[in-house]
């Protein structure tokens, strides 16, 4: 889920959800993320642009993330607009 005003103009097939990134500025992580190709994004039916109400967006991915149970806890997601 994230806001839909900065997904405004992005295409689902250029759009990559990333989970389990803890550190963008580092590659040595103890797990690493998972990267997950967008298959659409919906809004929410009452967002309205002048005002930014109800500003919501879900992103729905072609696959499904694997959790485990340290990935439980704690989900973090970025977008990466290709």
């Amino acid at each position: 889920m994230g806001f839909f005003s900065i997904f405004r103009g992005y295409k689902p097939e250029n759009t990559i959800v990333r989970c389990g990134e803890y550190d963008a500025g580092n590659d040595r992580e103890a797990r690493k993320h998972q990267d997950q190709v967008a298959k659409y994004i919906s809004i929410h039916p009452a967002y309205n642009k002048k005002t930014l109400h109800y500003d919501y967006a879900l992103v729905h991915t072609k696959s499904d993330f694997v959790y485990d149970d340290d990935r439980k806890s704690h989900i973090y997601l970025s977008l990466i607009h290709i």
